[in-house]
């Protein structure tokens, strides 16, 4: 089947959104929305939807009725109208545009979806009757009305096709006998026949009957009078309203079933247990489903049952002790039929019990049970219990089901809601007894702000008597002026459910010398009996010491800050230094020591004295080239000299590529000429860390370092294609005292104290990435 487009005209896109997913989730297609009725005509024109929802009131200057009035005339198309007004000249207005239904605001889906379907069929019907006017010779032959035209005898004169297809037998056998014969098998009219009240009152007649296969039938009558105004025969068209009639019985069980969930809403309130909320959903299930007793029940553990609520027919048709019914409706095991919908997770029909294989009997004294509908209870998901009935006396169908599995969603919202508020009242019960005994402030504070509950600590805390501060606007007395604005927005945005409750919080109260003391608060909202928001309770712990605490320890934290990078600063001075007396004294006196040696060397000497020369002199060459590398250890002379980058790039170039032939790129983007001495030195002893990390432990190929100046900072970043290494792991290891072999927590803490960051990102067998930046000016 098609599905109907149907046409929203709402000038609310918030509620033409709501209606739109209301139709989508019905199967309909909503060809499209219009917000006025100009909109409303041109795009019914252009579309051709099959229904138009409008809605009465619309801006600009044509209104609904208007709208409807050209889409009815210009493209016979069924306009139901959406009305939150009722007064008696919009009522007038709108009926003359001929509408096919109304829906008042606030409506349901289910409400909805009847009236789409019933303007739909309306439409459908009266359409076809007014083709069938029009075209009457050539329609009647081919109508599925059955049509006949009788005489004042009863006597048929002319029967449409359907009409004779009725009865089996051509149209011209029927002619000349009686209508109750043919179609009643009787040998005088029916009682309250359309057709005799028609010929007696000379009026048209209707009248309903049932065929013995259930359908049934409307019946029209229609005189033919004469010029002298008498009755010389009737016109009978016969309709099977069989559809229709259901559909309204269908409308007639959705609003039992509305008001079935209304009730158990409604008098829940009323209610002081969750068992008399059981019971009251029960009483409204029996009635909707003609079920003679019932219970409802809630599972405890793994294939465990406790029964809440039985109806009291079931207690009257009990012969059973009702002390030893109660002892046996606790902690039942959950089988048979009735925990085939626990187990499955699914509702149960069952209307012969003596055949059904899960079928286990009943005990002696429990009323017999012909037939069960089993409805499981969901909460978040998660099934927790059952609303089980027994006994229609026709038996279950899907229909019982579905109102059902509607009422349920109603109780399990009751039910939660029950246990709120108990819940709630259990709070209040322990907040009572916090009041008794706590070490802390304790703050109730209604909607308005008030102070309605203080307890001692607070008033020692603020240095007031109790009846000084009860009644008092919290905000406007206790709170320092600055923040006085912000809490209440806070305070009032989470009682009115605009944001989330904020569970902890921090600020300054004012006492009555007018110091002000820091107080860390944990909140929570207050509710009455029937959950409406009623203000909000609050513990608060004067943690002013312990927040001057932490100034001093920030504070201390600072000057350790301080005393670090000066002792970088001497650490890496010193460095400096003893690199220039190794260069200039020690490395100076190798080289004049070699060359003392080597003039030294005569071709007149024997080769084994030449041979132990050449030696002594590769052994100083390689002194001299240690003590180079000491000198670069200790501290570069290029990172001084000419700087960062270069520095870098030398390490890289002989201790990278010349000394361990591993491929290096090197990518720079430094704006800063002169770089602060000691920024530079613990950047490049860092970098120098990490690529010893690369030569000893990556077994990497191919080395990138990226040097570049970015919004005030230094950004350094170092990636090798090495075996990589699992750093979750690495970083537990050193919360356990073990030994930074890759001198990682050096390099990171070493960056710390100049305000840098340091982040490692390593993948096994991928390769290892570490970056970090350091701000250029402290």
């Amino acid at each position: 089947m098609a599905e109907s487009r149907i046409l929203i005209v709402e000038d609310e896109i918030i509620v033409a959104l709501a209606i739109q997913e209301m139709l989508k989730s019905r199967g309909y297609d909503v060809g499209a929305i219009a917000s006025t009725g100009q909109e409303a005509i041109e795009k019914a024109e252009r579309l051709g939807p099959d229904l138009v929802l409008m809605d009465i009131v619309l801006k600009g200057d044509m209104d609904g009725i208007a709208a409807a009035e050209q889409i009815r005339s210009r493209f016979d198309i069924p306009v139901v109208y959406l009305t939150a007004y009722t007064d008696s000249e919009t009522v007038r207005r709108a009926k003359i545009t001929e509408p096919f239904g109304y829906i008042t605001k606030p409506f349901d889906e289910k409400q909805l979806h009847t009236i789409i379907e019933m303007a739909l069929y309306k439409h459908k019907m009266d359409k076809a009757l007014r083709e069938s006017e029009s075209e009457k010779q050539l329609i009647l032959g081919t109508l599925s009305e059955l049509i006949v035209y009788l005489d004042k005898n009863l006597r048929i004169v002319w029967a449409n096709k359907a009409a004779s297809d009725s009865v089996g037998q051509p149209a011209e056998k029927l002619v000349g006998r009686r209508c109750y014969e043919v179609w009643h098998g009787r040998r005088e009219p029916c009682l309250n026949c359309p057709v005799v009240k028609t010929i007696e009152t000379k009026r048209p007649q209707t009248g309903e009957t049932t065929s013995s296969d259930g359908r049934i039938w409307d019946i029209r009558a229609y005189p033919v009078l004469n010029k002298a105004g008498e009755v010389t025969g009737v016109v009978e068209a016969t309709l099977d309203i069989t559809q229709r009639k259901r559909a309204r019985m269908q409308l007639e069980r959705q609003t039992a079933v509305v008001n079935g969930i209304n009730r158990v809403l409604r008098e829940s309130l009323i209610c002081e247990t969750e068992g008399e909320v059981a019971e009251t959903c029960l009483a409204v299930a029996e009635e909707l489903t003609g079920s003679k007793f019932g219970f409802i029940g809630e599972l405890t553990g793994a294939d465990r049952f406790n029964t809440t609520a039985i109806s009291d027919t079931g207690w009257a048709r009990c012969k059973m002790p009702k002390s030893d019914a109660l002892l046996m409706i606790k902690d039942m095991e959950v089988r048979g039929i009735w925990g085939m919908a626990l187990k499955d997770d699914r509702s149960v029909i069952v209307n012969n019990l003596k055949s059904h294989p899960d079928s286990i009997g009943t005990l002696p004294g429990h009323p017999k049970i012909t037939s069960f509908l089993g409805v499981p209870l969901r909460h978040d998901g998660e099934i927790f219990g059952i609303i089980g009935l027994a006994n229609k006396k026709s038996g279950y169908d899907l229909a019982d089901q579905q109102d059902i599995e509607a009422l349920s969603v109603a109780f399990v919202e009751a039910l939660m809601r029950k246990r709120a508020e108990q819940a709630l009242c259990q709070e209040k019960d322990k907040a009572q007894r916090y009041l008794d005994i706590a070490g802390v402030m304790l703050v109730a504070i209604d909607t308005e702000g008030k102070v309605t509950l203080i307890n001692k600590k607070g008033c020692e805390l603020l240095d007031y008597e109790e009846a000084e501060i009860t009644g008092k606007n919290w905000f406007a007395k206790f709170l320092p002026e600055r923040i006085r604005d912000e809490v209440k927005s806070v305070h009032e945005k989470i009682l009115t459910g605009k944001i989330q409750l904020v569970r902890y919080y921090e600020n300054p109260v004012l006492t009555k010398t007018g110091d002000e003391r820091i107080i860390a608060w944990h909140n929570s909202v207050l509710k009455d009996d029937k959950g409406n928001v009623i203000g909000s309770l609050s513990s608060g712990e004067d943690i002013t010491e312990r927040k001057k605490a932490e100034l001093r320890l920030i504070d201390y934290q600072a000057q350790l800050r301080s005393l670090a990078v000066e002792r970088l600063r001497i650490e890496e001075a010193e460095r400096r230094r003893l690199a220039r007396a190794v260069h200039d004294n020690i490395g100076q006196e190798l080289a004049l020591a070699k060359m003392e040696l080597q003039s030294s060397m005569q071709s007149t000497m024997g080769l084994e004295a030449m041979g132990i020369l050449d030696k002594v002199c590769k052994v100083l060459d390689k002194v001299m080239e240690d003590v180079h590398s000491l000198t670069f250890e200790l501290s570069s002379p290029v990172l001084y000299e000419v700087g960062l980058v270069a520095a870098v790039e030398q390490w890289l170039a002989e201790e990278i590529r010349q000394k361990h032939g591993i491929r290096y790129k090197l990518t720079t983007k430094v704006k800063s000429k002169d770089l602060d001495h000691e920024l530079s030195a613990t950047v490049f002893r860092v970098v120098r860390e990490l690529l010893v990390n690369v030569i000893k432990h990556a077994r990497a190929k191919n080395v990138r370092v990226g040097i570049k100046e970015l919004k005030g900072a230094l950004s350094v970043a170092i990636e090798d294609d090495g075996v990589g290494f699992n750093v979750a792991k690495f970083t537990k290891t050193l919360r356990k005292g073990k030994k930074d072999k890759f001198g990682l927590f050096s390099a990171k803490e070493q960056l710390e104290f100049l305000g840098g960051k340091f982040r490692i990102e390593s993948v096994s067998n991928k390769g290892t990435k570490v970056s970090m930046t350091v701000p250029l000016k402290r």
